[in-house]
């Protein structure tokens, strides 16, 4: 499997855990102000605090670039750039450059909201 993008939960700003993608994370939270972000290095999600009475919780994480649409912008750039060279039509070579144009300004200029944080559910209380 292609791992480009590794996303971690550092929680409390001390605890880190790796997420892996289609696998649940269960992360256990001794204190009910519990605060945790999403990271993966270089974006950083919102910080979220659960201050609730310990109870499971469902969160869901939402990239803005998973690994399947990061390889095939870069498989649509290489095929683009093969046929411009071959053919030397201009259009082909404008084609390449979109889905790189694309990625940069989803990367770069959008990049507070490129990793989401959604609640799902909340399974109710524990003892």
């Amino acid at each position: 499997m292609l791992r480009l993008l590794t996303l971690r939960v550092v929680l409390n700003g001390r605890d880190i855990y790796e997420c892996r993608e289609g696998h649940p994370l269960i992360i256990p939270c001794k204190t009910p102000s519990t605060r945790f972000r999403i990271t993966n290095g270089f974006h950083a999600s919102k910080e979220i605090l659960v201050k609730d009475k310990p109870a499971i919780y469902f969160y869901e994480i939402e990239c803005g670039i998973d690994n399947i649409q990061l390889l095939t912008g870069l498989i649509l750039t290489a095929l683009f750039l093969c046929i411009f060279i071959f053919t030397g039509i201009r259009l082909f070579m404008i084609a390449a450059n979109l889905p790189l144009i694309i990625m940069f300004f989803i990367v770069f200029i959008r990049k507070r909201s490129f990793i989401r944080v959604h609640l799902v559910k909340s399974a109710g209380q524990l003892n």
